[in-house]
């Protein structure tokens, strides 16, 4: 592919892969799994494939034998309305998606962006890691975006495989954790995660909004994150927010929120 400076040339042989280059600021490395989070800065010259660092992985202090994981977006243009006025790699109108506009981890050899790289514990497996580069990077900026501090009671709307990270970085935050969901195994997950949530409501109850208020005090919750898709929930728990109560939705809903979200 050439992108420009991102460029990365490689080639895909009988018994090995051709080593790819770094260029300039952008920083690449060897992928040795076949779903995008696992990487490895390893570099295999058992089989011929070093992966080089470019100038801006330099800089950062990434070296090869480090184990890292990639971030979903990457390769901010710096030019952009949105990176002029938020110093945040999301907002980019010209950012790469790992795996959707860029190459993703399906390969030998990945293009990594030195900014959203991050290294991973030698404890932590990269199945364990996995998840929490996409699902746990979500939710937890979700939570810092609330602006809420521990112990404040927070909601958690949803519980798969958002919801149950958004509960358990709650926990771990100091704070009062109501976990909604309306299945019954989205509730039973909220209770039988490492760090559960302290009150566990069916949506579908129709007294709910009124229990989960009654359970936060000062007149319901501080904050609620909206881990679902179902955009008549999301309107429905702006009910369970106590005066000034934020909501961070996170889902992405088929159809969108095209109608009202005032507070019945």
């Amino acid at each position: 592919m050439d992108r420009g400076q991102e460029v990365v040339r490689y080639k895909v042989l009988e018994s090995n892969v051709q080593r790819p280059r770094a260029i300039n600021e952008r920083a690449q490395y060897v992928v040795q799994s076949s779903s995008r989070p696992r990487h490895d800065l390893h570099p295999r010259d058992d089989e011929g494939c070093p992966a080089d660092r470019g100038a801006r992985a330099k800089e950062k202090g990434w070296k090869t034998g480090q184990r890292v994981g990639v971030m979903l977006f990457k390769h901010a243009c710096r030019n952009c309305v949105g990176c002029e006025t938020f110093s945040d790699v999301r907002f980019c109108k010209n950012v790469g998606i790992e795996g959707l506009t860029t190459d993703g981890g399906m390969a030998e050899y990945i293009m990594a962006d030195a900014d959203g790289t991050v290294l991973l514990p030698d404890d932590m497996s990269f199945h364990e890691a996995a998840p929490l580069l996409c699902a746990g990077a979500t939710t937890w900026g979700a939570l810092k975006a609330s602006g809420v501090t521990g112990p404040a009671p927070i909601g958690i709307l949803g519980i798969g495989g958002l919801g149950m990270y958004a509960v358990q970085f709650a926990k771990a935050l100091g704070h009062q954790v109501v976990a909604i969901d309306n299945r019954e195994e989205g509730r039973a997950l909220a209770k039988e995660l490492p760090l559960p949530a302290d009150f566990v409501v069916d949506y579908n109850d129709k007294d709910a909004a009124k229990k989960i208020k009654k359970w936060a005090g000062r007149d319901g919750l501080a904050a609620i994150i909206g881990c679902t898709d179902n955009v008549d929930a999301m309107a429905w728990c702006l009910n369970t927010l106590r005066p000034q109560g934020v909501c961070v939705p996170v889902g992405l809903p088929v159809d969108p929120a095209s109608r009202s979200l005032h507070s019945s």
